[in-house]
C-alpha cells in the first residue's frame, strides 16, 4: 500500500466527521462478550446486541429472523448530509437482508440501504411516506459468499437525484436508477437506526458484518476507496 494511501486511510478514519464506529475487528470495540458493540469513534454511540453470534475473531453473523443491532438512537434525523459504510456477508440473496434502516414503527420508510431479495439493491433517502430512492441490480456487483464494502452518500446541498444520493460497491461509483425525487434533507424521525434488520416485517440480515461507520457528511470517492482499502 502506497505511503499516502496509507495517510488518506488514517485521515478519514481521524476525521472529524465520523460520528460512529462499530468495528468487530477490534478488541476495544467488540471482546467477545456482553452485549453492547463499543462505539470507537469517540463519541460514545455504543449499540446494543441481540440474537447475534460472535465468530470468535472479527464479525457478527445474523439469523434472517430475530437478530439485531440498535443504535439506541436516531441517527441522521433531519439532515442535509450524511453517509454510511459497511462490510457485509450475505448467505442468501433471495431473503430481504437490511444492513442499515431506522426502526421506522410502521411506514418502512426512512433512511438506510438493503439488498431487497428481488435482484436489486437499495439506498433509501426519504422524508416523506414515498419512497424516495436510489436503486440498481446487484447482478456482477456481488454475491453470496463474499464480503462486500457498501458505502451509501447523502447530500442534501447538491442538485439533481445523481448528484445528492450516492452508492458505492467495493469502491466502485453505481450508476442508479431512482423512484422520486432525493430530498434536500432525511426523514425526521424518533425511532431508532437498527443494524442487520429492519423492524417492519422482522427482515434480519442473513450474513455477517464486521464494520458500520458513519459520516455527518458526505464522503469523497476517494475517502470510500480508502475505507474499501483499509479492508474488513
Amino acid at each position: 500500500m502506497a505511503i499516502n494511501e496509507k495517510l488518506l486511510i488514517q485521515e478519514v478514519e481521524s476525521d472529524p466527521s465520523l460520528i460512529l464506529s462499530l468495528d468487530a475487528t477490534d478488541s476495544n470495540s467488540y471482546n467477545g462478550s456482553g452485549n453492547v458493540w463499543y462505539d470507537v469513534s469517540g463519541n460514545g454511540n455504543d449499540a446494543i446486541i441481540s440474537n447475534v453470534t460472535w465468530s470468535g475473531a472479527s464479525y457478527f453473523s445474523f439469523n434472517g429472523s430475530t437478530s439485531k443491532v440498535d443504535l439506541q438512537q436516531s441517527f441522521f434525523n433531519n439532515v442535509s448530509q450524511a453517509s454510511y459504510t459497511a462490510w457485509v456477508y450475505f448467505d442468501n440473496l433471495n431473503t430481504q437482508n437490511f444492513i442499515v434502516f431506522p426502526d421506522s414503527g410502521t411506514t418502512g420508510h426512512g433512511f438506510g440501504f438493503f439488498d431487497f431479495g428481488n435482484g436489486e439493491v437499495y439506498f433509501q433517502s426519504d422524508n416523506t411516506s414515498n419512497s424516495n430512492r436510489g436503486y440498481i441490480n446487484n447482478s456482477g456487483l456481488y454475491t453470496a459468499g463474499q464480503w462486500t464494502h457498501f458505502a451509501m452518500v447523502f447530500d442534501g446541498t447538491a442538485t439533481g437525484n445523481a448528484n445528492r444520493l450516492k452508492a458505492y460497491v467495493n469502491a466502485s461509483l453505481l450508476s442508479l436508477s431512482f423512484t422520486g425525487t432525493i430530498p434536500s434533507t432525511t426523514k425526521s424521525t424518533t425511532y431508532d437506526t437498527l443494524i442487520g434488520t429492519r423492524n417492519v416485517g422482522g427482515f434480519s440480515l442473513t450474513g455477517d458484518m464486521s464494520k458500520v461507520k458513519a459520516y455527518n457528511k458526505p464522503l469523497t470517492q476517494a475517502e470510500v476507496t480508502a475505507l474499501y482499502n483499509e479492508g474488513r
